[in-house]
Order: C-alpha cells, then structure tokens, then sequence
C-alpha cells in the first residue's frame, strides 16, 4: 500500500467503489458504506450492480430506502396480536402510535428495544387470556422471504447518516444481526448504504462507532470517464455528453460554503438532459430559465452557448446516408456532440436493422459513418466514436472500402482503446 493512499483523505472512482462492493458485500457478505457529496452518483452505483445482474440473465432485486425519510417502524415492522381471538384491533393501534409518538427521534438502540419489550408486555398482558402473543409483522420496505431464491438482492440503506439516531438505531440492529425483532434478513441480500459526509452541510448525524464499525467505508470521488459511460449507457442528451466531453471540470462544481441553490453535478447534468428530450412546446427562454435553476447561472451561460453553436450540426441521419459533405461548424464542443448523437443513431439504425453487418444498409450506414470520422473528426473524437460502435455492440465488417484507411491512420489507437 502506497503511503500516500495511507498519509491523505483516501478518495476512489465510483467504478472502483463498485468493483469493491461486488467483492466485499456481494461475495464475502460485509456491508459497505459509501461516502460523497451530494449528486455524485452513489445510488447509480448500487443500481448499476443490479441492472447489470438481471443483463446477465440473473435474477435480481433493489431495495432501495431513502433512511432520512423513514421512522424506527419502517425498519422493526408493524404489531399484530397471534391470536383466532377476537381483539380489538384500534385499541392495539392505538397503543401503538402511543409508544411511536413518545419515541424520541434520538433515542438510542437500548431504549428502542425497551420500548417494544414494554409495549409487547402491555398488550400480551391486556389480551393474553384470548390465547395469542404479541407479534411484529415484517416490514414491508424490506426484502421478504421469497426473495431468497433470487441470484442477487441489494438492500440500499441511502441517507444513512442523514437519519435520526432512532432510525440508525434500528437499522443498527439489522446491519449487525441480520435481523430486527422477528424478521430475519433472507442470506442471499447484500447490504450497501450511502451517506453525504459532515463537510457538505448536510442534515447529518453522527453514526454510532459500533454501527460504523460493521461497514467497510469507501469516499467516492467525480471521474468524468465513470459518468461518461454510465451516461452513453443511459442514453443521457448528445448535447449534454457533448459539451462536458469538451467542458469537463463543469461536470462537478460543488461547494458547501457557496449560497447558490443550483449547482451541476452528474445528478443534475442528468435532469438537464431530461429537460432537453422533453422541452417541446417551451420557448429558448423557457428552456434556458430551466436548466439555470438545474445547474446554476454561470454554467448554465455556458451549456446554452453550446447548444445554439450544436443546433447547426447536420442530422446525424443523413451522415448514415452519406449526404453530408460539409459542416457549418467545427467548435469543438460541438464536434463533441456531434460525435455522440452519430453513435446514439448508429445504435438505433442496428435495434431497426438488426446486428448483421453484412446487410447492405448496415454497411453502409458503417462505411459512410467511418468515412465521415476519416474527414471530419480529430483522432480523440475518432476513438471515442469507435469505443461507443463496440459497447454497442456493432460489428465492424472488414470488407467495407473506409475500414483499410481507418485501419491505416488509427489502428494503433483503437487497439489500445
């Protein structure tokens, strides 16, 4: 181990936190805890393990719990009284939100659990002669039973820190036992919770040591090459994978002492593109007042500039088609743009085509485009461009007439792409 990686606040890629998770929560059953600011993508990553699982062909499932959001009886369940007996059942609720409400949101584990033992007592005693015993029903955020025939079940404990300490509390109980009063945690569920950390001047409160110390803790860090091909992925705007491709220290501008409400992040970069597939109907201004309050003023400035100078690029279509010689612009966040809408088309041309290259609309539509990249694109664009085709999927075929020139300039290059 390096001693810098020892001697500095140790920070990873999200890629690298989820290699980690697949080893450590995954396979070898510990719970990790993942740190970051806010909008970095720490809830990505946890899908991501998931989504990628059920494109395997497994079976897989998400629970994902916001704990900030929840109360100590989302996680120990609900009472019931066991009984064939008739039992007044508002009587139960009713002594129920009695004890929920005289819960402090900071009470600790202890007097959590005295609380349900007290309250257990209390109605076994009031109704025990109608022959039952007091019991907590599963909660039902939780995974359940049937669950445990499924490849993979992720529990995502999110906002851990951000939860009062009751609700720490009783997840303190399911992190370190696997279980919360009658309900077991199935063995096949890997545990992963997400925090933002004290300095982002977030609602947190400080997590006990003990509950701490049953997690193996990872600070994530903003790497544009992680977004980059989560967002290519996700089919996230041209525009907006465009302009940070050429603009990439505005992908993450987050600053906790700054009293701006917008600020860009991956998270917002995100609703920006939202904003952009779905802005029919809204005028320029419209458009530009929404991705301010998206992303801020200042980058906002940018981002807009970009998408006037990206609105004269061709339709990417008709480069498939071959019928585009010339272009009204070269800036270079446009080139960017351009670059990835004409994967995006050439990803969409093969779902309507198919996969085999050698029909001839297929190939043409890959030797037009390879020509295009051959006169118009510079060689980072043009390994970019054939990293996309091959995520994708598309198969190159040999035989096409621009594939021996490609080959010849940039053969090197994509090797070691």
């Amino acid at each position: 181990m390096s001693d810098n990686k020892i001697n500095e606040q140790h920070q990873i890629r999200l890629s690298e936190a989820k290699k980690y998770i697949m080893h450590i929560s995954v396979r070898r059953g510990r719970p990790v805890f993942i740190w970051g600011p806010p909008g970095v993508g720490k809830s990505d990553v946890v899908e991501s393990i998931v989504s990628d699982a059920i494109k395997a062909g497994k079976t897989a499932k998400l629970y994902d719990l916001r704990l900030s959001m929840c109360e100590p009886t989302d996680i120990m369940g609900i009472p019931y009284f066991d009984s064939g007996a008739s039992v007044n059942a508002e009587v139960v609720t009713a002594l129920f939100k009695e004890m929920v409400a005289g819960l402090d949101r900071n009470a600790d584990i202890d007097v959590i659990a005295a609380a349900q033992t007290a309250f257990s007592a209390k109605i076994n005693a009031m109704f025990g002669a109608a022959g039952g015993t007091m019991k907590w029903a599963p909660p039902s955020l939780l995974p359940k039973e049937s669950d445990k025939d499924l490849d993979l079940v992720v529990l995502f404990l999110d906002e851990m820190n951000g939860a009062a300490p009751a609700v720490q509390a009783a997840a303190y109980q399911l992190v370190l036992n696997r279980r919360v009063g009658e309900y077991v945690l199935p063995d096949n569920v890997a545990v992963v919770a997400a925090g933002n950390r004290d300095t982002d001047k977030g609602v947190t409160y400080r997590m006990p040591k003990p509950l701490s110390n049953r997690f193996v803790h990872f600070e994530v860090k903003v790497h544009f090459d992680d977004w980059a091909e989560w967002a290519v992925d996700n089919g996230v705007s041209a525009d907006v994978v465009g302009y940070l491709t050429a603009k990439k220290n505005d992908l993450f501008k987050f600053d906790a002492r700054s009293p701006d409400h917008a600020f860009p992040t991956p998270r917002s970069w995100v609703f920006v593109s939202d904003i952009l597939q779905d802005s029919a109907g809204f005028s320029d201004t419209e458009i530009t007042d929404m991705v301010i309050g998206t992303i801020g003023q200042g980058t906002a400035i940018g981002f807009t500039a970009h998408c006037k100078t990206s609105a004269l690029l061709p339709d990417p279509r008709m480069i498939l088609r071959g019928q585009v010689k010339e272009l009204k612009t070269t800036e270079i966040s446009a080139m960017w743009t351009l670059a990835t809408s004409l994967a995006y088309e050439l990803k969409s041309a093969q779902e309507d085509i198919g996969r085999d290259t050698t029909q001839p609309q297929m190939e043409e539509y890959l030797n037009n485009t390879i020509g295009f990249w051959l006169e118009h694109f510079q060689a980072e664009m043009v390994v970019m461009s054939f990293r996309m085709v091959i995520k994708y999927g598309i198969k190159l075929n040999m035989k096409m007439p621009n594939w021996k020139e490609f080959l010849s300039r940039y053969g090197e290059l994509v090797r070691e792409a």
